[in-house]
């Protein structure tokens, strides 16, 4: 089963940019691994395509898949 195994901690760096506080965990089920995204990773949470319909039902709640996509 995929999961989030820690909470993302972040903090904006300059304008549009943010960078990890903490290390961000993910394990894949697709590609069957864990994916750690490191400790002062920098990341713009804006790179993971959504349609328009799934952006006004969700709005902003997909930061961490942004930064593992990142």
């Amino acid at each position: 089963m995929a999961a989030f195994c820690s909470t993302l901690d972040i903090r904006l760096k300059g304008r549009k940019k943010w960078i990890t506080l903490a290390p961000l965990v993910y394990v894949s089920s697709v590609a069957d691994r864990r994916i750690v995204v490191p400790a002062e990773f920098i990341t713009d949470l804006a790179s993971v395509p959504r349609l328009p319909l799934a952006y006004m039902l969700a709005g902003d709640r997909a930061p961490g898949p942004a930064v593992v996509h990142d």
